[in-house]
């Protein structure tokens, strides 16, 4: 049976079902090649091994974040209780959580099977030491000035070994990702970090500074005078979010033609059946 999501058992598939069918189509593509055939009555196998399940899980996941974004663009306002501009850039931000999850499971799915080689071991005391050093002539001299104005915490997390997405998207479509979600991430970042910080309203219009400008101004102050002395980077809230959905929907369209080849690669494997009908090792 194909999956439609016009006639999906969720009312938020078929609330997004038009805009992904128009914006969007590798998801059904995916969904309906490679994980309707890991459900049984409905739901997920428990007898597939766990990647394949989370890789479901991480789809789905991404789906519901573009319903809540297509759903709160129409809510904004200025004084909205459910800070819907807010929400909808926390959500794009779950998005790139979850491309980083579906990759990460492809890639252990790959490694299990030895497609591929992961390097799984605990990094040593030398080599985080390293790491910090690294960090520490790099990053936390240019951005400590910053730290102590916003009132953050220095803390220094060691990166992991691996970026997943680097091990199963092509590079030039990781590059123009990689770029669109750095973005994303400090717009996001600098409307839901910054205490009081909102959309303004001026007349009958809303205003919101525009992505690229967003590293201009760090107050509620700041915002209001720049918009008396340059307009011209500022934007109606409502179309900055259709912008940047249409934009991350294309994006993901690119991504999710490297995730069907390795799916595809997965599924052709001569010990993919061992996985399929897999025995998971429960927790006592």
């Amino acid at each position: 049976m194909t999956y439609k999501l016009r006639t999906g058992d969720h009312k938020i598939e078929r609330e997004i079902a038009s805009l992904i069918e128009s914006e969007f189509p590798e998801f059904e593509d995916f969904w309906n090649k490679h994980l309707e055939p890991l459900k049984k009555d409905g739901s997920w196998r428990n007898n597939t091994i766990e990647y394949l399940e989370y890789i479901g899980m991480a789809n789905f996941a991404i789906l519901k974040s573009i319903n809540v974004i297509n759903r709160n663009k129409t809510k904004i306002d200025v004084g909205d209780p459910d800070q819907s501009f807010k929400t909808i850039y926390f959500h794009f931000g779950l998005i790139a959580d979850c491309v980083e999850n579906l990759s990460r499971n492809i890639a252990l799915t790959q490694h299990h099977l030895k497609i591929i080689k992961i390097d799984k071991k605990r990094r040593t005391k030398k080599e985080l030491i390293a790491n910090f050093k690294n960090w520490f002539s790099e990053e936390y001299s240019k951005n400590y000035k910053s730290f102590i104005q916003m009132g953050r915490p220095i803390i220094h997390y060691p990166r992991p070994n691996i970026k997943y997405t680097s091990v199963v998207i092509a590079k030039n479509a990781r590059k123009e990702y990689d770029k669109l979600i750095s973005s994303l991430r400090k717009y996001r970042n600098f409307y839901t970090h910054n205490p009081g910080v909102d959309i303004i309203k001026k007349g009958n219009e809303l205003f919101v500074i525009n992505r690229d400008h967003v590293k201009e101004s760090r107050s509620w102050s700041e915002l209001r005078n720049m918009l008396q002395r340059s307009p011209q980077v500022f934007i109606n809230p409502i179309i900055q979010v259709n912008n940047d959905l249409k934009e991350v929907l294309s994006s993901l369209r690119v991504l999710w033609k490297s995730f069907d080849a390795k799916m595809t690669e997965i599924e052709n494997h001569k010990n993919f059946k061992k996985i399929f009908i897999y025995q998971r090792i429960r927790l006592s």
